[in-house]
Order: C-alpha cells, then sequence, then structure tokens
C-alpha cells in the first residue's frame, strides 16, 4: 500500500504539483549500495523531504522528521510506513525527550551500514527566505558512531546537495535539487578518533560550505527584501545578459548567484552607493505593486493585434474553462483554511503551504472529488462517459490553471496599456530605467 501511495505521490509532485523538476548531478551520487548520509539545506517545510525521497528513489532511503508527527497511532503507523523516522528536539519536545533520539539514531545506523540512505537537515528547521542557517553536529555523530560499530572499517559518504524553488508557493512553478561531490567519511577516521570535537567541528563547516556554494545563499539579512527584489526583476535581464536562460531553474540560479554576490562585492566596496540602489528597489517595489502592475510588463513589446487575437481566444475557450473548474477548483481550495492559519502564524511556518496544499490535493481533496464526479458521471451518463470524463479530469485541471494564469497576465498588461502614459507609471518607468542603467553600470565596474 504504502509503495502504491509513493508512487502516486510522486506522480503528482513530479508532473502535475510542479511544472518542471530538476535533478541535477546525480552522476556524483555514489553507486546503489554505498551507504549515503544525505545533508541538504532546509528551504520548503514538506516539500523538501518529498524531493529528496524521489530524488533517491531508487535506493533504500529514510529521512528524519519532527517527532510531533508520530504522536498519534496512525501518525507513527503512516509516517514509518513511508521510511520517516522521529527527530526529538530540545525546542520544541523538552529536554526529556532528547534521549530518545538514541532510538531513531541506532534504526539510522542499521539502514547505513546495510547499504541504504539517511537524509537530515542539520538547520533542523526550515527557512522562509533564499538563505542557509546554522548546522548542528548531531548528524555527524550519527555518521561516525555507525563508522564505529563497524571497527571503523565500513564506508560512509557524506552527500551534500541543495533545494531550490522557482516559488515558494505557486502551483506549477519548477524545483530543483542539486547533488555535490560526496564526502568519504574513512578519510577523517583516524582524526576522529583522536580529536572528536575538532573534527566533527571542520567537517561540519566544509559540509555546510559545500551545500552553501550549491544554493542561493543571501546573507546580507538587512537587505534581503531589496536583493530578492532585484534578482526577481532585474535578474531576468542580468541573466539573458550573460547567456543564461531565466526561465530555466538550473540557469536562473546560477544567475541569481553571480548577481548577489556582485552585489555583495559592491556593498563591501561602497556601502553608500549600495544602500542608494537597495532603497530605490524598495520603492520601485511599493509603486509598482501600488499601481497593480508587474515589472515584467515594462519589457513586453505589446501588440493590439495579438492582444485582440488573445482576447478571442479567452472569450472562444471560456466554456471549456468553466468546464475544466468542475471539480478541480473544489479540490484545489480545499487546503486554503489550512493555509490561511500557517500564514498568520507567520516565519517559518509560512513555508508549510505548499506541502500542504500537494499533501492535501493529492491524498485527500482530488481523490475525493474525481470519485464524486465518477459516481455521479455513471449514473447520469454510464460507465463509459465516466472512465473518458475521470482520465480528462487532470488535464482539464491543468487547462483551468493555465487559462486563468494567462488571464491575469493578459489583464496586467491591458492595465499598463490604459495607464501606460499617466504621471505615476511614466515615473516608474523612469525610476526603473534609472536603476537598471545605473546596475549595470556598477555590476560591470565591480566584476
Amino acid at each position: 500500500m504504502f509503495s502504491l501511495l509513493f508512487r502516486y505521490i510522486q506522480f503528482v509532485h513530479d508532473y502535475i504539483y510542479y511544472k518542471r523538476v530538476y535533478y541535477v548531478n546525480k552522476e556524483k551520487v555514489p553507486p546503489v549500495g554505498s551507504s549515503l548520509l544525505i545533508v541538504s539545506n532546509h528551504q520548503n517545510a514538506i516539500n523538501d523531504p518529498l524531493a529528496l525521497e524521489f530524488c533517491f528513489e531508487d535506493r533504500a532511503f529514510y529521512i528524519f522528521a519532527r517527532a510531533s508527527l508520530f504522536a498519534s497511532k496512525f501518525g507513527n503507523h503512516f509516517f514509518r510506513g513511508l521510511k520517516v523516522l522521529p527527530a526529538y528536539r530540545l525546542r520544541t519536545d523538552g529536554e526529556e525527550a532528547l534521549s530518545k533520539n538514541e532510538s531513531s539514531f541506532s534504526e539510522a545506523g542499521e539502514v547505513l551500514l546495510n547499504g541504504g540512505a539517511i537524509g537530515i537537515f542539520p538547520e533542523a528547521t526550515n527557512q522562509d527566505r533564499h538563505w542557509l542557517g546554522d548546522f548542528s553536529q548531531a548528524y555527524l555523530r550519527l555518521a561516525f558512531e555507525t563508522a564505529k560499530r563497524s571497527n571503523f572499517e565500513h564506508e560512509i559518504y557524506i552527500q551534500p546537495v541543495a533545494t531550490h524553488y522557482s516559488d515558494y508557493f505557486k502551483f506549477r512553478a519548477d524545483m530543483m535539487i542539486v547533488c555535490g561531490d560526496p564526502i568519504a567519511l574513512s578519510t577523517y577516521y583516524k582524526s576522529y578518533t583522536d580529536k572528536p570535537r575538532t573534527t566533527c567541528r571542520n567537517l561540519n563547516q566544509l559540509i555546510r560550505e559545500r551545500v552553501s556554494e550549491m544554493m542561493l545563499d543571501i546573507r546580507d539579512s538587512d537587505n534581503y527584501e531589496a536583493i530578492d527584489y532585484l534578482r526577481e526583476t532585474y535578474g531576468i535581464k542580468f541573466a539573458k545578459k550573460h547567456g543564461l536562460n531565466p526561465d530555466i531553474l538550473p540557469e536562473k540560479l546560477k544567475a541569481d548567484k553571480e548577481l548577489t554576490a556582485r552585489l555583495q562585492k559592491l556593498h563591501d566596496d561602497n556601502e553608500e552607493c549600495a544602500h542608494k540602489i537597495y532603497e530605490d528597489a524598495l520603492e520601485l517595489k511599493r509603486k509598482t505593486m501600488s499601481a497593480g502592475l508587474k515589472d515584467k510588463v515594462f519589457e513586453l513589446k505589446h501588440s493590439k493585434i495579438l492582444l485582440c487575437a488573445e482576447a478571442l481566444a479567452f472569450v472562444l475557450l471560456f466554456p471549456l474553462f468553466v468546464f475544466a473548474l468542475y471539480p478541480n477548483i473544489a479540490a484545489y481550495l480545499a487546503p486554503m483554511p489550512i493555509n490561511k492559519k500557517y500564514r498568520k502564524m507567520g516565519g517559518a511556518f509560512t513555508m508549510f503551504q505548499s506541502g500542504v496544499q500537494l499533501g492535501f490535493n493529492s491524498i485527500i481533496a482530488i481523490p475525493l472529488c474525481y470519485l464524486i464526479v465518477f459516481i455521479a458521471d455513471i449514473l447520469l451518463f454510464g460507465w463509459i462517459v465516466a472512465l473518458v470524463h475521470l482520465v480528462c479530469l487532470p488535464p482539464l485541471g491543468l487547462f483551468a490553471w493555465s487559462y486563468s494564469r494567462k488571464f491575469k497576465k493578459f489583464r496586467g498588461t491591458v492595465r499598463y496599456l490604459r495607464k501606460k502614459n499617466t504621471p505615476e507609471v511614466v515615473e516608474i518607468a523612469k525610476l526603473r530605467r534609472e536603476l537598471y542603467d545605473l546596475l549595470d553600470d556598477l555590476i560591470d565596474i565591480t566584476h
């Protein structure tokens, strides 16, 4: 049962929830049968462990998750069936509960000694932005103590990986996992026996640096909002200027890392100038949002003939769009009350939204809604129509989503053309042009 559930969720994850999923540099991963301790950043609460599960599906793979998920009998049975192990934390479970980690570590050690893989997030919590937190060293204690059980004769590899998303919350966004060069733990067996604390500290720093190099790690927290806005807007132009396609996530990540590195260098060399750029960026963001516009409309070539053709297409396809909403709109909206609570909680809790959307939709909302429609179709139209409609429901749902997104883009373009010559939009275009020109000059100087 759990195997079928795993495959089903994987299909929804890879082909429906996300538009494109990239598993980068998997050839660097040691072959199946090697003992792997997979160390990852934690950018998206529930979707990160799912992505690791699907990336390393070809081997016995277990992952740690917060112990609260195992509190009920159903939760304990369900998550263990999905090869999840409980991790107890001082902040959430109390000091007394920490001793229970020994049992989880023992189970994980058996997996490693039998050539399996263990996934772990040393930040101990998910982040709510593109940056890397501090690493706990508990995973290294697990690795070395497991090696010790084999008298340091069994090889264990530390496999650094990094997760990245084009958008944390949007349905049909892109996601990727980047695999780095594995680290053979046997290289450190001798030093660990001599100086365990020093070895763990130095190795932990090395692994964290490896993960940081593969992800977007924006260290300037004071100016994070401005930097993130610039990479989402000016970053598109920057990527194209450097021969990278901003619509391909691995290439956009490469461009974003280079852009943030150059902005950091500019900040180090000329802090006053960098702060002026960040202030202008935030002002541009505020004014653009206030006008109800998206940055991309300023770059598009607007053809009245093309807009008229798009308007006609929307009108002609509207009946199909309305038909496609049934029952997909109900399944899509079902998790919204739960996600609303997470948004109110703020901080790292906001990162549960996409996981709740994916999990609730795939396990509860979609099967239930589709089953109701299937039964209704059988009663009204018979088996053949019911089966055909059932098969068509997922692509119809994707069509409805695509239609709504394109219509919003179309409406935004029309809004821009109506306001294009107003003083408000003229001022925004001027500020945007001046900021981009300044960035072009300063980024080239700092290169």
